[in-house]
């Protein structure tokens, strides 16, 4: 995992630079969930009937 993390981490660092904020954005999600601390998802509620 750390070479990933680390060229995700130089690809988001050019990203930004470069001022390609959303590609940065989307790299940083990726860094998050190969480290495994992406944010959880919440199922949608369901309508009680």
């Amino acid at each position: 995992r750390s070479p990933l993390l680390a060229w995700l981490g130089v690809q988001a660092q050019r990203a930004e630079q470069g001022g390609d904020l959303e590609e940065a954005a989307r790299l940083r999600r990726r860094i998050e969930m190969t480290q495994g601390s992406a944010p959880s998802v919440k199922a949608p509620a369901k309508d009680p009937k």
